[in-house]
């Protein structure tokens, strides 16, 4: 894993640590618990993958759902050239390609769908200002990601927030 033992929590995460190489052999087999256990290590990864790319936390569940269908369907044709992280994260960029793709681009409700801090995040003591400025400024960086084409928004969430190399997001 890139980033140090301390997780921080706005990063993408997902345990390939505790996935071996023996349990995603198996799970490339169709052993069903290995893909289960393959999708447990990786779904908080996929979740927050797809939240940076897709911003409506309305949607995720269903998107986390066709990223996992697809994980299971094209698992037998997974080529080993890198941590299988990089794969399930170009799956998550894939289901959300499709995903801009089916929809219209219509207006999109920023401020009430994007705007969200973490959970358990509390007014300072200072009032409730801060707190609303953080949710404006993050709205802000949302309408204007969805300024970017699909393409250059998955180039700036995987090397921004995932910190994929150059050569990975090629």
């Amino acid at each position: 894993m890139r980033h140090s033992s301390k997780r921080d929590p706005l990063v993408p995460w997902s345990n390939d640590e505790a996935v071996s190489p023996e349990v995603v052999a198996a799970a490339i087999a169709g052993d069903r618990s290995a893909q289960l256990a393959l999708l447990k290590a990786h779904g908080e990864f996929i979740r927050a993958m797809l939240f940076r790319l897709v911003g409506r936390t309305q949607e995720i569940e269903d998107l986390q759902q066709q990223v996992y269908l697809r994980i299971i369907a094209s698992l037998p044709q997974f080529k080993s050239k890198g941590p299988i992280k990089h794969w399930i994260g170009s799956v998550c960029v894939n289901v959300a390609y499709t995903h801009f793709r089916d929809q219209k681009r219509g207006q999109r409700d920023a401020d009430e769908a994007r705007a969200q801090l973490p959970a358990g995040e509390e007014p300072s003591e200072r009032g409730p200002e801060p707190l609303l400025e953080a949710r404006e400024r993050l709205a802000e960086v949302y309408r204007a990601l969805d300024k970017l084409s699909a393409a250059h928004r998955a180039a700036f969430v995987l090397r921004t927030f995932m910190d994929y190399s150059v050569d990975e997001i090629a």
